[in-house]
């Protein structure tokens, strides 16, 4: 069985009270030997516009140090384009309208579930599909959302899926570990996660057409490039009856409410 890293990040925040206007989760789900050409692009595209491969890449800050550097922004994008979308990964992400969720009654804790247990959901029919071991790998954040990754985690551990007869024994089996790490851990994955999540809300605007294409900047529209991208998409064609069952109930891209 091959190893898969399920790498998870959020931006946002879902308090009621917090600025932010949408929730937002990503994932990707890579395997060993694609994880391996992911860090040695990232590591040289590194190098090349900030002299090292251990520069942390955070998307909030990212703008400003390439600005620091003199260097261009959108040439970092589109080469981060071109290293990336040859690798083989997958990425699945949520969306919550904070202001539709309150409205409708929800809580903080209403998003924070529905939001994880989306995420988790399909990352188990994912990896079982594809006969991975898995390991999740989150980003630490505020204490309350990372428990609800923590309890919906051993919620599937518990309970399998059972609309599609996944068992708990299928769940322990193809999702081993879940670890929390900060960005200085290095992980290409965890930076690389976190520059799609922060482009998961100008997607939703531009479907929505709240904005139009000439308000978004180059840089984020190469970003959105690669989401877009990688978003999960169910192959048709497969001859297994189980993996394409699996595959089918998977949503790659969720929105709420």
């Amino acid at each position: 069985m091959e190893n898969a890293y399920i790498f998870v990040d959020e931006t946002g925040k879902p308090d009621k009270t917090d600025k932010s206007e949408y929730f937002c989760l990503s994932a990707i789900v890579i395997n060993d030997r694609n994880r391996k050409q992911l860090k040695g692009g990232l590591e040289a595209l590194k190098r090349k516009y900030f002299g090292s491969k251990s520069y942390v890449i955070h998307g909030s800050e990212i703008k400003r140090d390439l600005k620091y550097r003199k260097k261009n922004l959108v040439e970092f994008a589109i080469d981060l384009r071109k290293v990336v979308l040859p690798i083989g990964f997958f990425a699945l992400c949520t969306i919550t309208d904070k202001q539709r969720a309150y409205e409708r009654g929800w809580l903080k804790t209403t998003i924070l579930e529905k939001s994880y247990r989306m995420i988790l959901s399909n990352l188990i029919k994912f990896v079982i599909a594809k006969d991975y071991r898995g390991q999740i790998i989150a980003e630490a954040s505020a204490h309350e959302q990372d428990l609800h990754l923590y309890k919906n985690f051993f919620h599937f551990m518990a309970n399998g899926v059972s609309r599609l007869n996944v068992s708990t024994d299928d769940v322990k089996n193809h999702v081993t570990a879940i670890s929390y790490v900060t960005k200085q851990n290095d992980d290409c994955e965890t930076q690389l996660v976190d520059l799609l999540a922060g482009v998961i809300e100008i997607k939703h605007r531009l479907d929505a057409k709240q904005i139009s294409g000439e308000k978004v900047s180059d840089f984020d529209k190469e970003i959105l490039k690669i989401l877009e991208n990688k978003l999960f998409v169910a192959n048709a064609k497969g001859t297994n009856k189980r993996k394409s069952e699996l595959y089918r109930a998977i949503t790659a891209y969720v929105k709420y409410p």
